[in-house]
């Protein structure tokens, strides 16, 4: 009998000794801390993971690109008479200055100054004494060139000439070109590739826009 007392309170402590399962506590409070801790490991588990941020590109420069500027002034010719036939006579000189970015000089738009710009062919532009364009092309009262081969470094400034050939039949008198006054300058940034728009012409403005590119004429 004594042994059988003493079998009956081991097994009591051993059970009494063991956890109560979650759902057979009668508790609201414990229940809810079971539920909780639940939700918590469910969503440690499903939590995507984080991404790391992502690194701003920086320019060629290592600072932001703003924008290409573009500052051209004329540069006065003599008003000289006209040898008919002559080959490569100055039409004008300028000066550009490139700013905020390097710029491409792409294309210009001429008028005749003094004269008739219909006596004239063969324009091109020289940067000291190299061609930097092809030949270009007289269109009713302007002349075109384009497809310029030249990049101003930013804040540099170069001189260029217009030079062209006379007419064998063109009358005596002097004659010069100058900027037209719409579409005078085709340029855009270097490195943005962005056009220059709005051209103000001895500071007349662009209509209310910026101009990215201004235009002084030899007064």
């Amino acid at each position: 009998m004594r042994r059988v007392m003493t079998t009956f309170l081991v097994c009591a402590l051993v059970l009494a000794a063991l956890p109560i399962p979650a759902q057979a506590q009668g508790s609201a409070g414990s229940s809810a801390s079971v539920t909780r801790l639940s939700r918590r490991t469910l969503l440690r588990r499903v939590r995507a993971p984080r991404r790391a941020p992502v690194p701003a590109i920086p320019s060629t420069t290592g600072e932001t690109v703003r924008r290409g500027y573009l500052r051209i002034e004329e540069i006065s010719v003599p008003d000289d008479d006209v040898v008919p036939g002559q080959r490569g006579k100055v039409l004008m000189r300028f000066r550009a200055t490139a700013g905020r970015q390097d710029v491409a000089l792409i294309g210009l738009t001429l008028r005749a100054d003094t004269g008739s710009i219909r006596n004239l062919s063969n324009l091109r532009v020289l940067r000291g004494d190299a061609v930097v364009s092809p030949s270009g092309r007289i269109r009713g009262s302007v002349g075109i060139i384009d497809r310029i081969n030249v990049v101003l470094p930013v804040l540099e400034t170069a001189e260029f000439a217009v030079i062209g050939d006379v007419a064998p039949g063109a009358a005596d008198g002097a004659i010069s070109l100058a900027f037209a006054t719409e579409n005078a300058v085709l340029a855009m940034g270097d490195i943005d590739g962005r056009e220059l728009t709005g051209i103000s012409i001895d500071n007349g403005g662009c209509g209310g826009a910026i101009c990215w590119i201004e235009i002084w004429t030899a007064q």
